[in-house]
């Protein structure tokens, strides 16, 4: 119990991280578009699909870890008053 218990705390935590490096970290990539004339001009993009898989990703793993330590939790409790 304590393994499952422990597993469902790491994915917890693992959700969490996910969601805040998706917040914080920049996901922009550097670019070059050629011009007329063999000229190059930098620009920057967001990947905003990276950036949503990451958020979007945590969110789920801590929605699932979450529901698991309840249902875990639930079950101890019950094991516990029999």
């Amino acid at each position: 119990m304590k393994k499952k218990i422990t597993i469902s705390l790491v994915v917890l935590v693992i959700g969490i991280v996910l969601i805040i490096v998706s917040q914080t970290v920049s996901f922009t990539q550097k670019r070059y578009e050629k011009l007329w004339g063999g000229y190059t001009i930098p620009y920057s993009t967001e990947n905003k699909d990276l950036k949503n898989g990451i958020l979007y990703g945590g969110i789920a793993l801590f929605a699932i870890s979450g529901i698991s330590l309840a249902v875990i939790l639930g079950k101890t409790k019950k094991d516990d008053e029999s």
